[in-house]
């Protein structure tokens, strides 16, 4: 399932397309839930794969074991505060400090470094194996 606002769309289908996977086998709900209905879909999931978003901090706030991949932004202040929650992030090198953002837009300056092309998706996709197995033995 990949849930966003309505600007989520086009990504979405990047996403798709390169993953080789099909709306056929993932719901894109992008736009068409609001705040608390995505809040009710990220409930229900067994993980949560997002971005450092509103959608993350919320996701963050039920049992669900969670995979933030943080790209311009410093996850040392912005980070989820759930239990369960995992962070990738391979920027420590690209950008200076005073590029941080904390809720801002990026200038076209930092929006173009390659933050989220350095995460491999063989990395993502073992820290979330882990973190589910990991949330499945606590609840034994």
């Amino acid at each position: 399932m990949l849930v966003g606002g309505p600007s989520d769309t086009k990504t979405h289908q990047e996403f798709l397309s390169l993953s080789g996977l099909s709306s056929d086998t993932v719901s894109d709900l992008a736009g068409k839930l609001s705040l608390q209905q995505s809040g009710i879909a990220l409930s229900k999931c067994a993980a949560v794969v997002t971005q450092d978003s509103g959608l993350m901090h919320l996701a963050s706030c039920f049992p669900v074991p969670l995979v933030a991949l943080f790209g311009p932004t410093l996850p040392l202040h912005l980070h989820p505060l759930s239990p369960l929650a995992h962070i990738i992030w391979k920027d420590a090198d690209l950008a200076k400090s005073e590029s941080r953002l904390y809720g801002f837009k990026a200038t076209p300056e930092v929006a173009s470094l390659p933050f989220f092309e350095r995460i491999d998706p063989q990395e993502v996709e073992s820290v979330l194996l882990a973190a589910i197995k990991s949330s499945s033995l606590k609840s034994v």
